[in-house]
Protein backbone atom coordinates (compact mmCIF):
# COMPACT_ATOMS: atom_id res chain seq x y z
CA UNK A 1 0.00 0.00 0.00
CA UNK A 2 1.46 3.27 -1.29
CA UNK A 3 1.77 5.97 1.85
CA UNK A 4 -0.01 9.44 1.21
CA UNK A 5 2.01 12.40 0.41
CA UNK A 6 0.30 13.58 3.56
CA UNK A 7 1.38 10.86 5.57
CA UNK A 8 4.71 11.00 4.05
CA UNK A 9 5.02 15.07 5.10
CA UNK A 10 3.71 14.26 8.79
CA UNK A 11 7.88 13.30 9.60
CA UNK A 12 9.35 16.35 8.12
CA UNK A 13 11.19 18.42 10.72
CA UNK A 14 8.05 20.37 11.81
CA UNK A 15 5.71 17.26 10.75
CA UNK A 16 2.76 16.36 13.42
CA UNK A 17 3.96 12.75 13.95
CA UNK A 18 7.41 13.94 14.32
CA UNK A 19 6.57 16.46 16.70
CA UNK A 20 4.26 14.67 18.82
CA UNK A 21 6.72 11.81 19.09
CA UNK A 22 9.92 14.33 19.72
CA UNK A 23 7.31 15.51 22.41
CA UNK A 24 6.96 11.79 24.01
CA UNK A 25 10.62 11.28 24.00
CA UNK A 26 11.25 14.16 25.39
CA UNK A 27 8.98 13.68 28.19
CA UNK A 28 10.00 10.45 28.69
CA UNK A 29 13.93 11.25 29.18
CA UNK A 30 12.67 13.74 32.00
CA UNK A 31 10.00 11.55 33.82
CA UNK A 32 12.37 8.73 34.11
CA UNK A 33 15.73 10.86 34.71
CA UNK A 34 17.32 9.26 31.78
CA UNK A 35 20.09 10.81 30.42
CA UNK A 36 20.09 13.48 27.66
CA UNK A 37 22.41 10.96 25.33
CA UNK A 38 19.95 8.37 25.16
CA UNK A 39 18.53 9.22 22.09
CA UNK A 40 22.20 8.89 20.44
CA UNK A 41 22.31 5.50 22.17
CA UNK A 42 22.50 2.76 19.35
CA UNK A 43 19.86 0.63 20.67
CA UNK A 44 17.19 3.55 21.49
CA UNK A 45 18.17 4.42 17.84
CA UNK A 46 17.34 0.62 16.61
CA UNK A 47 14.27 0.41 18.79
CA UNK A 48 12.49 3.77 16.99
CA UNK A 49 13.92 2.69 13.21
CA UNK A 50 11.71 -0.17 13.89
CA UNK A 51 8.60 1.52 15.73
CA UNK A 52 8.96 4.32 13.42
CA UNK A 53 11.00 3.87 10.65
CA UNK A 54 10.52 7.40 8.80
CA UNK A 55 11.20 9.64 12.54
CA UNK A 56 14.69 10.96 12.91
CA UNK A 57 15.38 11.43 16.64
CA UNK A 58 16.61 14.45 17.97
CA UNK A 59 20.07 15.11 18.62
CA UNK A 60 21.15 15.28 22.43
CA UNK A 61 21.59 19.45 22.12
CA UNK A 62 17.99 19.36 20.98
CA UNK A 63 16.77 17.34 23.32
CA UNK A 64 18.32 19.56 26.12
CA UNK A 65 16.41 22.72 24.86
CA UNK A 66 13.32 20.61 24.13
CA UNK A 67 13.14 20.22 28.12
CA UNK A 68 14.55 23.48 29.13
CA UNK A 69 11.64 24.90 27.03
CA UNK A 70 9.39 22.52 28.74
CA UNK A 71 10.72 23.80 32.13
CA UNK A 72 10.39 27.08 31.54
CA UNK A 73 7.02 26.81 31.15
CA UNK A 74 5.77 24.43 33.87
CA UNK A 75 7.97 26.85 36.01
CA UNK A 76 5.59 29.54 35.34
CA UNK A 77 2.37 27.68 35.68
CA UNK A 78 3.44 26.39 38.84
CA UNK A 79 4.76 29.80 39.92
CA UNK A 80 0.96 30.93 39.22
CA UNK A 81 -0.43 28.56 41.01
CA UNK A 82 1.52 29.39 44.29
CA UNK A 83 1.56 33.07 43.89
CA UNK A 84 -2.37 32.55 44.94
CA UNK A 85 -1.94 29.86 47.82
CA UNK A 86 -2.28 31.75 51.09
CA UNK A 87 -0.49 28.97 53.30
CA UNK A 88 2.63 27.20 51.72
CA UNK A 89 4.84 24.82 53.88
CA UNK A 90 8.39 23.95 53.17
CA UNK A 91 10.90 21.00 53.62
CA UNK A 92 14.36 21.08 53.16
CA UNK A 93 16.84 17.99 53.30
CA UNK A 94 20.42 16.84 52.31
CA UNK A 95 21.54 13.55 51.30
CA UNK A 96 25.07 11.97 49.79
CA UNK A 97 25.17 10.79 46.52
CA UNK A 98 27.40 7.43 47.40
CA UNK A 99 28.78 6.95 44.09
CA UNK A 100 30.65 10.34 43.47
CA UNK A 101 30.62 11.21 46.91
CA UNK A 102 28.42 14.73 46.56
CA UNK A 103 26.12 16.10 49.01
CA UNK A 104 23.21 17.91 47.88
CA UNK A 105 20.58 20.01 49.54
CA UNK A 106 16.77 20.16 48.15
CA UNK A 107 13.93 22.52 48.83
CA UNK A 108 10.41 21.27 48.49
CA UNK A 109 7.17 23.43 48.69
CA UNK A 110 3.87 21.54 49.82
CA UNK A 111 0.32 23.14 49.34
CA UNK A 112 -3.40 22.09 49.91
CA UNK A 113 -5.51 22.33 46.90
CA UNK A 114 -9.22 23.07 48.07
CA UNK A 115 -10.70 22.59 44.80
CA UNK A 116 -9.46 19.26 44.20
CA UNK A 117 -8.69 18.33 48.01
CA UNK A 118 -5.58 17.27 47.43
CA UNK A 119 -2.07 18.01 48.53
CA UNK A 120 0.81 18.84 45.89
CA UNK A 121 4.54 18.91 46.70
CA UNK A 122 6.85 20.38 44.20
CA UNK A 123 10.69 20.47 43.95
CA UNK A 124 11.83 23.89 43.07
CA UNK A 125 15.51 23.87 44.03
CA UNK A 126 18.33 21.51 44.59
CA UNK A 127 22.12 22.88 45.42
CA UNK A 128 25.33 20.93 45.79
CA UNK A 129 26.81 21.09 48.82
CA UNK A 130 30.78 21.86 49.24
CA UNK A 131 32.45 22.89 52.64
CA UNK A 132 31.48 26.52 52.60
CA UNK A 133 28.35 26.08 52.73
CA UNK A 134 27.72 27.75 55.81
CA UNK A 135 24.23 28.88 57.25
CA UNK A 136 24.77 32.14 56.09
CA UNK A 137 25.05 30.84 52.56
CA UNK A 138 22.28 28.14 52.82
CA UNK A 139 20.06 31.21 53.50
CA UNK A 140 21.37 33.23 50.71
CA UNK A 141 20.31 30.04 48.49
CA UNK A 142 17.30 30.33 50.23
CA UNK A 143 16.19 33.69 49.45
CA UNK A 144 16.85 33.27 46.06
CA UNK A 145 14.41 30.37 45.95
CA UNK A 146 11.53 32.54 47.32
CA UNK A 147 12.54 35.15 44.87
CA UNK A 148 12.87 32.95 41.53
CA UNK A 149 9.46 31.30 42.46
CA UNK A 150 8.10 34.21 43.65
CA UNK A 151 6.74 33.27 46.86
CA UNK A 152 6.36 35.75 49.80
CA UNK A 153 7.40 34.74 53.35
CA UNK A 154 4.53 35.88 54.35
CA UNK A 155 3.06 32.18 52.56
CA UNK A 156 4.95 30.46 54.21
CA UNK A 157 3.71 28.72 57.08
CA UNK A 158 6.27 26.33 58.24
CA UNK A 159 10.03 25.20 57.22
CA UNK A 160 10.55 21.34 58.32
CA UNK A 161 13.88 20.52 58.28
CA UNK A 162 16.40 18.55 60.34
CA UNK A 163 18.10 19.45 63.08
CA UNK A 164 21.76 20.12 61.68
CA UNK A 165 23.19 23.55 62.78
CA UNK A 166 23.67 24.84 59.57
CA UNK A 167 20.38 24.12 57.88
CA UNK A 168 18.51 25.43 61.60
CA UNK A 169 20.53 28.41 61.66
CA UNK A 170 19.85 29.34 57.72
CA UNK A 171 16.11 28.84 58.28
CA UNK A 172 15.83 31.00 61.59
CA UNK A 173 18.00 33.87 59.52
CA UNK A 174 15.39 33.33 56.57
CA UNK A 175 12.11 33.05 58.14
CA UNK A 176 12.57 33.54 61.55
CA UNK A 177 12.80 31.09 64.17
CA UNK A 178 8.99 30.84 65.26
CA UNK A 179 8.38 29.43 61.77
CA UNK A 180 11.13 26.48 61.87
CA UNK A 181 9.50 22.75 62.54
CA UNK A 182 12.14 19.70 63.70
CA UNK A 183 11.41 16.52 61.22
CA UNK A 184 10.26 14.14 63.82
CA UNK A 185 11.76 11.29 62.22
CA UNK A 186 15.13 12.60 62.48
CA UNK A 187 13.75 14.35 66.02
CA UNK A 188 13.46 10.71 66.73
CA UNK A 189 16.73 9.54 65.36
CA UNK A 190 18.51 11.36 67.63
CA UNK A 191 16.35 9.95 70.55
CA UNK A 192 16.88 6.33 69.92
CA UNK A 193 20.55 7.15 68.92
CA UNK A 194 21.56 8.95 72.58
CA UNK A 195 19.70 6.34 74.15
CA UNK A 196 21.67 3.62 72.62
CA UNK A 197 24.78 5.26 72.89
CA UNK A 198 23.99 5.21 76.51
CA UNK A 199 23.85 1.53 76.60
CA UNK A 200 27.34 0.10 77.02
CA UNK A 201 26.23 -3.83 76.43
CA UNK A 202 23.78 -2.97 73.79
CA UNK A 203 26.39 -0.29 71.82
CA UNK A 204 28.37 -3.28 71.77
CA UNK A 205 26.66 -6.03 70.50
CA UNK A 206 25.69 -3.20 67.69
CA UNK A 207 29.67 -2.80 66.87
CA UNK A 208 29.67 -6.39 66.73
CA UNK A 209 27.01 -7.09 64.19
CA UNK A 210 28.15 -4.21 62.15
CA UNK A 211 31.70 -5.78 61.89
CA UNK A 212 29.89 -8.56 60.44
CA UNK A 213 27.90 -7.17 57.95
CA UNK A 214 31.17 -4.79 57.13
CA UNK A 215 33.29 -8.41 56.22
CA UNK A 216 30.42 -9.51 53.96
CA UNK A 217 30.01 -5.93 51.95
CA UNK A 218 33.88 -6.38 51.49
CA UNK A 219 34.16 -10.03 50.70
CA UNK A 220 32.77 -11.05 47.57
CA UNK A 221 33.48 -14.67 48.26
CA UNK A 222 31.80 -14.49 51.29
CA UNK A 223 28.94 -13.21 50.06
CA UNK A 224 28.59 -15.84 47.79
CA UNK A 225 29.03 -18.56 50.49
CA UNK A 226 26.57 -16.86 52.25
CA UNK A 227 23.95 -17.10 49.50
CA UNK A 228 24.03 -20.41 49.30
CA UNK A 229 22.89 -20.93 52.83
CA UNK A 230 20.30 -19.16 52.81
CA UNK A 231 18.00 -15.72 50.22
CA UNK A 232 18.61 -13.35 53.26
CA UNK A 233 20.71 -9.60 52.51
CA UNK A 234 22.54 -8.17 54.89
CA UNK A 235 21.79 -4.52 55.75
CA UNK A 236 24.66 -2.26 57.48
CA UNK A 237 23.25 0.09 60.16
CA UNK A 238 23.41 3.80 59.28
CA UNK A 239 23.82 7.01 61.88
CA UNK A 240 21.10 9.05 59.67
CA UNK A 241 18.82 6.14 59.88
CA UNK A 242 17.61 4.77 62.94
CA UNK A 243 15.77 2.24 62.14
CA UNK A 244 18.40 0.48 60.37
CA UNK A 245 20.26 -0.25 63.47
CA UNK A 246 17.07 -2.14 63.77
CA UNK A 247 16.88 -3.94 61.06
CA UNK A 248 20.64 -5.08 60.91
Amino acid sequence: MFESFSDIKSYDIFGHKTLSITNEVTYMIAKDNMPLSTTEKEGFKYFMQKAAPKYKLPSRNTTTNLIKSKYEVLSNLIKSKLSVIDYLTLTSDSWTDTINTKSFLSMTVHYFDSSKVALHSITIGVLELSTNHTSENISIWFEQLLTDWGINKTQVFTVVTDNGSNILGAVKKTFTPEKHFPCFAHTLNLVSERTLGNLADVKQVINKIKSVVTYFKHSVVACDELKKLCNLKLKQSVPTSWNSIYYN
